[in-house]
């Protein structure tokens, strides 16, 4: 039981130390419209910030799972991606088409996700991926 309460509690950690300081970076003024950002804000901000935020939410997921650390990255890695399902669906219901902008944001996203759980497999797969 203990081991679930720390396994848990370190996916709670890793987003609390990757999504939440994205989060609070990103939208610190509130609304932002996406069509009138600086090349810093649109790259920086928008654009990489976030999208090494998830790749580090999963990867370190995998640091902070004391046992099974494969799983913790592969359920982390799917409620983001359940997460970035319903930013595009929110961006397509607003406007009606998803733009460019919000296409490499996301297809972003998985990549460093993926990188994350990539990175993660290569520090522990001899010790504590899969038991």
């Amino acid at each position: 039981m203990l081991q679930w309460i720390k396994w848990t509690g370190g996916i709670i950690l890793a987003g609390v130390l990757t999504i939440w300081p994205a989060n609070r970076l990103m939208h610190h003024t509130g609304k932002v419209d996406m069509n009138n950002l600086t090349p810093f804000q649109y790259w920086i901000q928008f654009l990489m910030l976030p999208a090494l935020a998830f790749g580090g939410f999963v990867l370190l997921a995998c640091v902070f799972a004391p046992l099974q650390k494969m799983m913790a990255g592969v359920v982390v890695f799917v409620m983001s991606l359940i997460f970035i399902c319903l930013g595009i669906w929110q961006h397509y219901s607003d406007d009606g088409t998803l733009h460019n902008q919000y296409v490499a944001r996301y297809l972003a996203f998985v990549v460093c996700m993926l990188t994350g759980l990539l990175l993660g497999y290569k520090l522990f797969r001899y010790r504590k991926w899969r038991t």
